[in-house]
């Protein structure tokens, strides 16, 4: 069960709390056409045919997953009934899901994303869970979960009910857990189908998102915690300091107590009792780094900890790179310290020193791109609501499979939260620079080269998620340095 789980069950539906949430801009996000490796979309659905049923299994989309790329991992179908769209992938703070919308969609939706073959009749627990949450509750949105059998050459629907699911008064992307589900009056070969019919249009239709499906285990067994937030390691000299603790549990017994060590005097906790706090304070005028702070968080004597510090520093000057280790100068242990690299597994990342951009004196290597995938690093704070901003990143393409560099910048700013911020009129990504207009950077063969944009911090603004894609059959290439500065 992966750390970043985001679920709370009660016995009863009505009682039901999320206590994490994805983010609240996903819907704004969704790319019709973006260039991935897309899904398995048929038309029809049917289990009926060759499949090796197993008795056990747990997927929590950590893996295999890419944001706002069409779902396609082994053994899932995902299926377009009619119009144009099908279950994505999403992510939010680490914690990746998949999701269903028709918002913004040229016409109505109806798609199915449909589970491995599984062996009820040898599952040694014969039950089923998983998350769900909704967003933007319309009552004409259809949302249903099935169980599939080939009966006959033919696929058999059969709908369960009485479970744990979000309802119109859930909070906007709160997962709930499911619980489990009894399948023992099921026997054999069967499949768990999510089926989603939305009206096209703008705010038209209900979001739906899933997560952490598992077959054949017991997920109310045991209580688990884990803190989901990250923490904000940064403040400037004399500014006000806030990071809110965001925790998930499975199998609660009571609040969830959240509590801290080793606050420098300027900070204090304050444990809200609904499975968040804040920690909040005044930084010094002097330049320092805290000592180690732990948040602990504690339910039913289950608990998670998180341990930084916090670096009080001088404010960053116009020009400056807001950017770590934006040269790429950096790189231990097969990565590069304060990005984050895409799941690709087959995609071989290294540092080079021969194949530079003056006067940097490294560049990132990147090759064997078979998949979507990415480089990221998110910026929590350092970013003025109203002030100017340049982007830039170099690249160089050593060889190319499309007509364009198949490499682009997929960017936004964040809130105070971590949700994204976006520049008005630029919802849809053709009308955002930030995410290179929905294309990609010019082919650059053999050649430096470098994509650039000045953009106002829209209102609320405070970070930025700085990320780069790369997608199936771009070739080869180096990234140069990369940098988010204010404007001179």
């Amino acid at each position: 069960m992966k750390k970043m789980r985001k679920l709370v069950w009660m016995l009863l539906a009505a009682t039901m709390v999320g206590f994490a949430a994805c983010s609240s801009d996903d819907d704004e996000d969704w790319v019709e056409t973006p260039g991935g490796d897309g899904g398995s979309a048929t038309g029809t659905v049917d289990v009926c045919g060759d499949a090796t049923p197993v008795s056990e299994y747990t997927f929590d989309f950590q893996t295999g997953v890419v944001d706002n790329e069409n779902f396609n991992v082994q053994g899932w179908k995902n299926v377009i009934v009619s119009g144009t769209r099908q279950f994505q992938g999403k992510e939010f703070d680490g914690n990746f899901y998949i999701q269903a919308t028709a918002h913004n969609a040229t016409s109505d939706v109806d798609c199915w994303v449909i589970s491995p073959a599984l062996n009820v009749s040898e599952a040694a627990n014969k039950v089923v869970s998983f998350d769900l949450a909704q967003a933007y509750w319309k009552e004409s949105t259809e949302f249903g979960v099935y169980v599939l059998q080939c009966d006959n050459g033919t696929t058999k629907e059969t709908k369960l009910t009485g479970f744990n699911m979000p309802t119109a008064s859930t909070t906007n992307y709160s997962f709930i857990s499911s619980g489990n589900i009894d399948l023992s009056a099921y026997s054999g070969t069967i499949f768990i189908g999510f089926h989603y019919k939305g009206t096209g249009g703008s705010q038209q239709s209900t979001t739906w998102c899933i997560d952490n499906f598992v077959f054949g285990k017991d997920v109310t067994a045991v209580t688990t915690v884990s803190i989901t937030s990250a923490a904000v390691t940064t403040v400037t000299l004399g500014s006000e300091y806030k990071y809110t603790v965001k925790t998930s549990v499975n199998n609660p017994s009571g609040n969830t107590e959240i509590s801290a060590t080793g606050l420098p005097a300027w900070l204090t906790i304050q444990d809200n009792g609904d499975g968040t706090a804040v920690i909040s304070g005044t930084a010094p005028s002097a330049e320092e780094t805290t000592g180690d702070i732990t948040i602990t968080a504690k339910n039913n004597n289950v608990s998670d900890t998180q341990t930084f510090k916090i670096e009080v520093k001088a404010p960053v000057q116009p020009g400056e790179n807001l950017l770590s280790n934006g040269d790429f100068a950096t790189f231990t242990d097969g990565g590069f310290p304060n990005w984050t690299k895409g799941n690709n597994e087959a995609t071989v990342w290294a540092q080079s020193t021969t194949t530079v951009h003056a006067p940097s004196t490294t560049s990132l290597s990147l090759t064997n791109v078979t998949g979507t995938t990415y480089i990221t690093q998110t910026l929590k704070t350092g970013i003025t609501a109203g002030k100017q901003y340049d982007i830039t990143v170099w690249y160089y393409n050593v060889t190319g499979g499309k007509n364009d560099s198949g490499l682009r910048l997929w960017s936004f700013f964040l809130d105070a939260n971590n949700g994204y911020v976006y520049m008005p009129d630029a919802n849809d990504a053709a009308a955002d620079p930030l995410r290179t207009n929905n294309k990609y950077f010019p082919k650059s063969e053999g050649a430096w080269s470098s994509y650039t944009t000045t953009v106002t911090a829209p209102e609320n603004a405070v970070g930025f998620k700085f990320e780069i894609r790369a997608y199936k059959n771009c070739g080869d290439f180096f990234i140069g340095e990369c940098s988010i500065a204010e404007k001179q």
